[in-house]
């Protein structure tokens, strides 16, 4: 298959414009190459992975809030009126709804840690999932009375 392309030189750079359009080109009459790319975006992660170093030097650029933080996350964690169990699943159900890969793989290694088992958190996760969910039911609400929908038809 052979392909021709042009672009508008005042809609892009004609350098970028040239690269993009070779580069589409190559994908389009080679669509193989587009499965090739697609793995090699896939097995790159999107987030840095936390290290001690990076922990460090979070600690270092502001170390009275980070020490601050680190004391609330304590408190909050520790023993209360609702035992660490509960709230470590409090804590993976959250971090899915926040969508923090951090949150999620660290909170979901305490949780078992505190004894809870892979059911515990795969329904904690499907509870915030429905309260994800529910939040967009609930608001449609507003839709329905921007459109003047607020009763029931006949």
């Amino acid at each position: 298959m052979a392909l021709t392309l042009s672009i508008d030189h005042r809609t892009l750079d004609g350098t970028t414009g040239a690269v993009f359009l070779t580069d589409l080109k190559t994908l389009l009459e080679q669509p193989m190459r587009i499965v090739v790319q697609l793995e090699a975006l896939m097995t790159e992660s999107v987030y840095h992975p936390a290290t001690p170093e990076i922990g460090a030097r979070r600690a270092q650029l502001a170390p009275a809030v980070n020490e601050a933080f680190e004391n609330f996350s304590r408190a909050v964690f520790a023993e209360g009126a609702l035992p660490e169990k509960t709230k470590q699943l409090i804590a993976v159900a959250v971090a899915h709804v926040t969508q923090c890969p951090y949150c999620i793989q660290g909170h979901t290694r305490l949780a078992q840690r505190k004894g809870n088992s892979p059911e515990e958190i795969m329904e904690a996760i499907w509870v915030a999932a429905e309260m994800r969910a529910g939040g967009a039911y609930a608001h449609s609400t507003l839709a329905l009375h921007t459109m003047g929908e607020t009763a029931p038809r006949g």
